[in-house]
């Protein structure tokens, strides 16, 4: 069969994983502390169809490269929420979870959790939020029973990282570290804000653009399979 039909299979493929991304994208422009993702295309292996002229080469398509975490700031929005918090830079929250590990996260949603009588402050997931020593932050009781929440916004620890776009994408707004991103330090300088919150990254008119360009490569691809398929008919049918 035409190898023009293979190639515009793969491109097919390539734009229904692009559009994947852009699909995520979309159902997370809501979600605060999302970090949007772009999809990275390359082109697949070339072959020389004529031994007798090496210049002459056909590619075999395109394929879904990587995805590149886009760690841009994007600004903050005002909650009124006194567990509300927000860091203005690349910095990020820290937390650990029940078995453990340790993530982070730009979303600064927080709430408090009793956990054996004393109150710890945690995410949405119930992961104790660390401090800049690593340790869970545990609020302790006023003499009215009230808990002390002034300076709680000191007492959270920001991390930085070498390469926070090498960071590992591991839902629920988790980031985890790698090779590539280098090992977590603690921010001392890093400015938080309290009753704000960092929105999604994710444009909804830039997302929107991506659908339109993945869209028309898809029908183009599609249109392709189907030239090539009338073509390999014509030739079957020849007398």
């Amino acid at each position: 069969m035409s190898v023009s039909f293979y190639t515009a299979e793969m491109g097919l493929i390539a734009s229904q994983k692009g559009m994947d991304v852009v699909a995520n994208n979309m159902s997370n422009v809501s979600t605060y502390g999302y970090k949007a993702q772009r999809a990275s295309f390359s082109d697949l292996l070339y072959t020389v169809r004529n031994e007798k002229n090496k210049d002459a080469e056909t590619g075999h398509g395109s394929k879904l490269n990587k995805t590149d975490l886009m760690f841009d700031a994007n600004g903050v929005v005002q909650t009124g929420g006194e567990l509300d918090f927000a860091i203005l830079g690349e910095g990020l929250f820290a937390v650990q979870t029940a078995d453990g590990k340790t993530y982070y996260t730009k979303n600064g949603q927080f709430s408090l959790s009793e956990e054996n009588g004393q109150w710890h402050l945690v995410d949405a997931k119930g992961a104790n939020v660390l401090g800049a020593d690593g340790n869970p932050i545990i609020l302790a009781a006023k003499e009215d029973g009230t808990l002390d929440k002034d300076g709680l916004v000191d007492k959270i620890g920001v991390f930085t990282f070498e390469n926070p776009y090498g960071l590992s994408n591991e839902g629920d707004n988790y980031f985890s570290a790698t090779a590539s991103s280098g090992e977590a330090a603690a921010d001392a300088n890093a400015v938080k804000m309290k009753g704000y919150l960092e929105p999604s990254s994710a444009n909804i008119s830039e997302q929107m653009v991506n659908v339109i360009q993945l869209q028309r490569a898809f029908s183009f691809n599609a249109k392709m399979v189907q030239t090539s398929d009338d073509l390999e008919n014509i030739i079957n049918n020849l007398r």
